[in-house]
């Protein structure tokens, strides 16, 4: 279990430090790019700490759900960060730009973290406690990724955009 420990510590280290920098490229700025690690992370640390309040069990298959989690959350704040910077740059304000996101962008992150819920809820039905858990940890952390993206990731921009009003 502490090989496991230590092991999974080590790969969300790893991942924070490629991804963040890929992050910063993408969307042309070092705030941004930071700011957005922000919506990327909470959700693991919400599905860890899931997992302590109701006594989950760390194994191979829980080990994986910040892994599956941490892409999927990427994912679409990349879409909903680049979006809003779209907005902005065509000379919105940030609250027109935030809605603007959210109207468009956001429609397509809220369908997909709904198909990507069900399709891993699905392995509730499994008779693997280890495999029923995965996909209950996994549906719990992109449903906590979405709403950190479209409720979390508007505030920080409030108050750390540059251009605020």
């Amino acid at each position: 279990i502490t090989a496991l420990v230590t092991s999974m510590v080590n790969s969300y280290i790893i991942a924070f430090l490629i991804i963040a920098p890929i992050m910063v490229l993408l969307l042309g700025n070092l705030k941004m790019g930071l700011l957005a690690m922000i919506p990327n992370t909470l959700p693991i640390l919400l599905t860890l700490g899931l997992m302590g309040a109701f006594g989950l069990p760390l194994d191979g298959f829980s080990l994986m759900v910040g892994g599956i989690a941490l892409g999927l959350a990427v994912d679409d704040t990349i879409h909903f960060m680049h979006n809003y910077r779209r907005y902005r740059r065509r000379g919105m304000n940030l609250e027109d730009a935030v809605h603007e996101t959210l109207h468009t962008t956001g429609r397509a992150m809220l369908i997909t973290t709904i198909v990507l819920s069900i399709g891993f809820l699905g392995f509730l039905m499994s008779s693997m406690v280890n495999l029923s858990n995965l996909g209950l940890l996994v549906a719990f952390a992109i449903s906590c990724a979405f709403l950190a993206d479209v409720l979390l990731a508007p505030a920080l921009l409030a108050i750390f955009d540059d251009r605020r009003e």
